[in-house]
Parts: C-alpha cells; sequence; structure tokens
C-alpha cells in the first residue's frame, strides 16, 4: 500500500508541475503580446503625428500613459480611435 501512495503522489505532482509550466508559459505569452502591441502602437502614433504634421494640421495624439496604455490593450484598432477622437475634435 505504501508503494502506490508514492507513485498517486508522485504523479500529482508530475502533473502540478505541468500545469504550473504551463501556467508561467501563457502569462509569458500574455507578457510579450502586451509588450509588443505597446512598442507597435507607440510607432503607430509616432508615424501618424508626423502624418499629420505633413498636411498641415496642429497637435497629434500624445503620448502619455493614457494612449500607451490605450494601444497596449487594444493595439492597432485602440491606435485608430486615439486618432478618430484626434480628428473629431479638430473638424469641431
Amino acid at each position: 500500500m505504501q508503494h502506490y501512495q508514492g507513485m498517486v503522489i508522485g504523479i500529482v505532482a508530475a502533473c502540478a508541475l505541468v500545469l504550473l509550466l504551463n501556467a508561467i508559459n501563457r502569462k509569458s505569452e500574455l507578457l510579450l503580446g502586451f509588450v509588443f502591441r505597446l512598442v507597435v502602437g507607440t510607432v503607430l502614433i509616432c508615424f501618424g503625428n508626423m502624418g499629420i504634421a505633413s498636411i498641415g494640421l496642429e497637435g497629434g495624439v500624445g503620448i502619455n500613459l493614457t494612449t500607451l496604455l490605450t494601444s497596449a490593450i487594444l493595439g492597432i484598432p485602440g491606435v485608430l480611435a486615439l486618432f478618430g477622437v484626434f480628428f473629431r475634435g479638430t473638424l469641431v
């Protein structure tokens, strides 16, 4: 009976280890995706602001914590929404 208990404990420990490694892998993928969207969003905002300046409009989308979080969480649609808000305020 002792032998089976040791085997069961070993199997449960191995399963727990696999689940833990899987959770760590998922969290690193989420973090990597967040950072990737943050960098891409910042670059898109910079290029968008250069495009706005080239057509002669003043101002642009500011690069601050709010806009960086918007681009990191929502990605490219978030950046487009930021520019949509900017153009809405410019045209009114």
